[in-house]
């Protein structure tokens, strides 16, 4: 299996062989067909993030198949018992775990969510972290109701956008 290894901070991605391991009971490898950069990696990469292990993998979106099922991957693994925040075992996928810039990824079974047929694989793939956290933010944190208005500041990224989509589903002025 290859994948995008990053060596050090500042450093350029370098394609790598990888050997993958046998995946613990509960887990399962992906076979990726779409993967997504977010700011994260930015930071991961010029060594600007906390808990930074090197070498690793990065990536934490990505859409892909488990035994002829299309998929796309829940990125934050061991959130928690809150659904208000997130407990001390919780991390994203991409670090320290080998993320999704590679021909597989290894992902709690768990994880997964059938893509929605209408998307393609790169779409699948863009939403998870976004949209996971523009959800939680709007809905878990913000306990947004239909109609209501909502002012999202900074529209340009990624976690804006999605707000804003879900604003619009969701009937909401914003």
């Amino acid at each position: 299996m290859h994948g995008m290894m990053l060596w050090a901070p500042g450093e350029s991605l370098v394609m790598t062989e990888i050997t993958p391991t046998l995946p613990p009971v509960g887990d399962v490898f992906v076979r990726l067909h779409g993967a997504a950069v977010n700011k994260k990696d930015y930071w991961v990469m010029k060594g600007k993030y906390p808990g930074i292990v090197y070498p690793l993998i990065l990536g934490s979106d990505g859409a892909g198949v488990v035994d002829n099922r299309e998929v796309i991957i829940n990125p934050g693994i061991n959130w928690g018992d809150s659904e208000r925040y997130f407990g001390p075992g919780f991390k994203i996928l991409g670090m320290p775990d080998h993320g999704t810039f590679a021909q597989m990824v290894k992902v709690p079974e768990q994880n997964l969510y059938d893509k929605p047929a209408h998307l393609n694989w790169l779409e699948a793939a863009a939403l998870p972290v976004a949209g996971v956290t523009a959800y939680r933010a709007m809905f878990t944190r913000g306990k947004a109701l239909e109609g209501e208005r909502m002012l999202i500041t900074g529209i340009g990224g990624g976690v804006a956008a999605m707000a804003l989509l879900f604003g619009i589903a969701h009937k909401m002025e914003v």
